[in-house]
């Protein structure tokens, strides 16, 4: 019998679209299945938000509160809507500064629902112990220790990178045979790239002499206008072709395209996994490179780490070795396929099912 799901996120230039877009793929997979779906937004959310909703087909409802957690459960008392399962991916710093209110707020939207699933992060971004004894079940769609990130008691705990949530065209996608000389390079570094991991990829490439390179660079949504302008000054100067792409709807040609890719360490390096696309991953900031080191022990990617420590000539040398290697590109192929296969959306709501039966 059809089920009532909603889904409780947001999105937003401070926050990102990852929350979003990993709920709009479970959404998916729902709706494959045959349940009825909404999303549950905030004015939080920006207009892109309900873009993205709606032009995937699922009904919007709005809630008051501007993300401010006491504010929105008084308003979910008042908008009394019920579901049969909600889904909250609220793992986000936005949230998280208001850890004091998550276990009330879980509760409310527990009361909302037959059954709550809450989304969580790895490190500081957990939120087990928010939830334990409240949710029926805690996803943490990442590679995390042997041991797991988190430890619930009474909560279900679903945990690993065979349970990152993907759109299904990447559960679809066909071996790839490595080039035996790398030349395509695709740069991806989130939707605002706050540490300038672009620029400094883009440096980077143009160490690489003589070879001549194809580089596709990502501008983000909300890239700042002093790291656009670096970013295009840069691609102009570059001895390569580069060509940017500016905010696309998703990423999945540009992996299929490219031998190897520099990324920035966030959703994106699942994607990348799931293609078989060898990768090179910057983080941001030691939180993101210290999260990173379970992803990178699965052999899909080489992880350089926090980015304010590596030099351009550090990371060019990186990337002259993997396009020159191409049996090992072809072993970090094989291994991120292994690890995760673009079906982990599918996993979880057949787990969610059988709560629900």
């Amino acid at each position: 019998m059809p089920k009532r799901f909603t889904f409780r996120t947001d999105a937003a230039a401070t926050i990102g679209f990852g929350h979003l877009r990993r709920c709009l793929a479970l959404a998916e997979a729902v709706a494959v299945r045959g349940h009825d779906t909404c999303f549950l937004l905030s004015d939080l959310s920006e207009k892109a938000a309900c873009d993205l909703v709606s032009g995937a087909g699922f009904s919007i409802l709005r809630i008051d509160g501007a993300g401010r957690l006491p504010e929105e459960i008084e308003a979910l008392e008042a908008a009394a809507q019920t579901s049969d399962v909600v889904i909250a991916d609220l793992a986000h710093a936005h949230a998280l500064a208001q850890r004091d209110h998550l276990s009330s707020y879980f509760r409310r939207l527990r009361r909302q629902a037959r059954h709550l699933v809450v989304i969580e992060g790895l490190g500081g971004e957990s939120l087990a112990d928010d939830c334990d004894g409240i949710a029926d079940l805690l996803v943490t769609p990442y590679a995390c220790p042997p041991e797991g990130t988190t430890q619930t008691r009474r909560t279900r705990h679903l945990t690993g990178a065979s349970y990152a949530i993907l759109d299904r065209r990447y559960a679809e996608v066909d071996d790839r045979a490595a080039a035996p000389e790398g030349r395509k390079v695709l740069v991806t570094t989130g939707g605002a790239d706050p540490a300038a991991v672009a620029a400094q990829a883009l440096r980077a490439c143009s160490l690489l002499r003589p070879i001549d390179l194809q580089v596709e660079v990502v501008i983000g949504p909300f890239f700042a206008q002093p790291l656009r302008h670096e970013v295009r000054l840069l691609a102009e100067r570059s001895p390569h072709e580069v060509t940017l792409i500016e905010a696309p709807q998703d990423l999945l040609a540009q992996m299929l395209w490219c031998d190897l890719a520099i990324s920035a360490t966030g959703l994106t390096k699942y994607e990348l996994a799931a293609t078989g696309t060898p990768a090179i991953l910057l983080s941001h900031d030691r939180a993101h490179a210290e999260n990173n080191l379970a992803f990178a022990e699965l052999g899909a990617a080489v992880d350089l780490g926090e980015i304010a420590l590596l030099s351009d000539i550090t990371i060019a040398e990186t990337v002259r070795a993997l396009l020159q290697d191409a049996a090992r590109r072809a072993r970090m192929s094989s291994c991120g396929r292994r690890a995760v296969d673009g079906r982990g959306a599918f996993r979880i709501v057949a787990v969610i099912e059988d709560l629900s039966l």
